[in-house]
């Protein structure tokens, strides 16, 4: 099971941490295989050294993944998670969600997995990195098997 916390308030890093460190312990070990992922995606500008911070204290709180739209974020974020190679927490894969169109820009600046709409799986025959497809129904999912997408999928929240 996981759960992605979508920061789509500007929340401070102390903020963030205090959410994950609070959430964790209180209810989530009680399930096993219970993940927590973030979508990181300010409403405001944040500096190089902003992300880094905001980076480090995701990877410290334990998130299992950064789902990210911007490649210019994810450049900042992906640099400073590499850093973190052969330390303890090791580094958060970060997942490129943004537009089909910046694909290869988000692979070359870090991605370490894209999220393709199962319309735009025809499309990405040359990924090197992981795949998430994107389905809202049911149809979508057939749709990914058929393909031959048949190990991740990331599904919307829609009423």
């Amino acid at each position: 099971m996981g759960v992605l916390l979508g920061l789509v308030d500007d929340l401070h890093v102390s903020d963030v941490n205090k959410l994950l460190v609070r959430t964790q312990p209180a209810h989530l070990q009680k399930m096993r295989g219970v993940s927590i992922s973030v979508e990181l995606n300010p409403t405001s500008t944040l500096t190089n050294m902003e992300l880094e911070i905001l980076s480090q204290e995701l990877r410290k709180a334990k998130a299992n993944a950064l789902f990210i739209k911007d490649v210019s974020i994810l450049k900042e974020v992906a640099k400073e998670q590499e850093l973190a190679k052969g330390n303890f927490p090791g580094p958060v894969p970060c997942v490129f969600m943004g537009s089909k169109d910046d694909y290869n820009s988000a692979i070359e600046n870090g991605a370490s997995a894209i999220v393709v709409a199962v319309k735009d799986l025809d499309a990405i025959a040359d990924i090197t990195v992981d795949v998430i497809v994107a389905v809202d129904t049911l149809e979508d999912v057939k749709a990914a098997l058929d393909m031959g997408y048949d190990y991740s999928f990331l599904l919307s929240a829609i009423d």
